[in-house]
């Protein structure tokens, strides 16, 4: 139908007026022809009337279009409009989208052109809404990734994250150190402690390749609640550029719509980016936390981690033992043998160490020829119990140089707490230097205690 304004219901009142009008003008015709008398329908006032009627029949029908299409064309207009204003005022903000069947869409009560357009509003809404929602989840995610260095703790709350963002009620996170597997965290899984061994979690660290499970028999996983078998599972690996750095596993109690699938995507690429950050800067913290040389903690480190255990001792009541050891002679040694004979002499220490020491016990390169062993939770009679296997350990091994056995001995410090009071570590560091000394100036190769 031809335009004739900018306005479509002016048109449409146009339009009906003129049909009205042309209807006035035939109908007199009409009526002639089926009989009426000339007399009636060539009366000036008879034409008037058909007349008046067409342009009133066409006056309602537009009255009508307007009260029953205008509205709901209005209605679908400021609901587009409220929700326009609305997402324009939480744009860029952190804030939830709110958007959903009772607050933003419209109620579709008819089967026509009408209902269809306010269908395909309310699917727009929608749309738009996910959208947006998924923008702000990708946005916190982005930031959540450069706040975490440590590789464990940025996987733990990726998990968390994804888990939310997809609406799983599963997952567990791989990471992959030195080519082994290691469940960092899991939420929902049931028996994780052979989730590792699973064969569809082996397939995918092999394959390199993503994985989504219909009911997949071999993964049980357990709800918060209630144990349910999930409609399906995403097993997905974590790379960056090509290299393999973890796998993610993410269950649900329904399917995962494509556009997650696609979206987890780009979760899954930023997290690769973050994990290599991570484990860079893992290594690059235990490079310079670790003597090269014994494999002990260097001095800085050793230091802070000694006063984290004195700090945890003192203010839990435990107990906590430190031995400080060197070799006796050692300068000697260098004199006689040079220093590569020395380098060997303190890494062999460093072995005789740990084989004596306990697991979780700190190992400090403290000087040149000088150590810490800090042994927590070790009672006074622990302390002493395990300088003296040192001690005898030490004189047992013997170095072969050119048919020449060289042999060494150790001149021991020890002190504990509780049973030697101290404020912080300084102080047990300087008691078990004093003891050290005693044990030099006693002729070396002794234990001796501060307390």
């Amino acid at each position: 139908m031809a335009r004739i304004t900018k306005k479509v219901f002016n048109d449409l009142a146009l339009w009906m007026m003129g049909f009205g009008l042309v209807v006035g003008i035939v109908f007199p015709i009409f009526m002639k022809l089926i009989g009426v008398p000339s007399t009636i329908t060539d009366a000036l006032w008879f034409r008037a009337a058909c007349v008046g009627a067409g342009l009133l029949v066409g006056l309602v029908n537009i009255t009508l279009a307007k009260n029953v299409v205008e509205r709901r064309l209005r209605i679908l207009a400021d609901h587009m409009n409220n929700i326009e204003n609305h997402l324009f005022e939480i744009s860029g903000k952190n804030e939830p989208v709110d958007c959903d069947s009772m607050n933003c869409h419209i109620v579709v009560d008819s089967a026509d052109a009408i209902g269809d357009s306010a269908l395909a509003f309310n699917h727009l809404v929608d749309t738009i809404s996910a959208s947006m929602k998924m923008e702000m989840s990708l946005r916190n995610y982005t930031q959540m990734l450069g706040k975490y260095l440590e590789t464990e703790s940025l996987s733990a709350q990726a998990l968390q994250m994804l888990l939310e963002d997809f609406e799983a009620e599963s997952g567990a996170m791989f990471v992959i150190k030195s080519g082994e597997l290691f469940l960092v965290k899991s939420k929902g899984i049931k028996d994780e402690s052979n989730l590792v061994e699973n064969s569809i979690i082996r397939e995918v660290m092999i394959d390199e390749e993503d994985k989504l499970l219909d009911f997949p028999p071999s993964l049980k996983l357990e709800g918060v609640l209630t144990t349910y078998r999930p409609r399906q599972v995403i097993v997905k690996p974590i790379k960056y550029k090509s290299m393999m750095l973890g796998i993610l596993l993410l269950g649900k109690s329904s399917e995962f719509d494509s556009s997650t699938v696609n979206m987890l995507e780009v979760f899954t690429n930023g997290l690769g980016l973050a994990m290599h950050n991570a484990i860079t800067y893992d290594q690059v913290q235990r490079l310079a936390a670790i003597d090269s040389l014994t494999s002990f903690y260097n001095r800085r480190f050793g230091l802070i981690r000694l006063r984290e255990e004195c700090q945890r001792a003192i203010g839990n009541d435990g107990y906590l033992g430190l031995i400080m050891f060197d070799v006796d002679h050692f300068k000697q040694v260098n004199d006689t043998y040079g220093h590569p004979i020395g380098d060997k002499i303190l890494r062999q220490i460093g072995n005789i160490t740990r084989n004596v020491v306990r697991d979780g016990d700190v190992l400090i390169r403290y000087g040149g020829d000088e150590f810490l062993a800090v042994l927590v939770g070790a009672s006074h009679h622990d302390t002493l119990e395990i300088a003296e296997k040192l001690r005898r350990a030490a004189t047992e091994f013997q170095l072969m140089n050119q048919n020449q056995a060289i042999k060494i001995s150790l001149s021991i410090g020890v002190v504990s707490y509780p049973d030697f009071s101290c404020e912080n570590e300084s102080d047990l560091i300087d008691a078990a230097d004093t003891a050290l000394y005693s044990a030099k100036e006693a002729g070396r190769n002794q234990v001796f205690s501060a307390v």
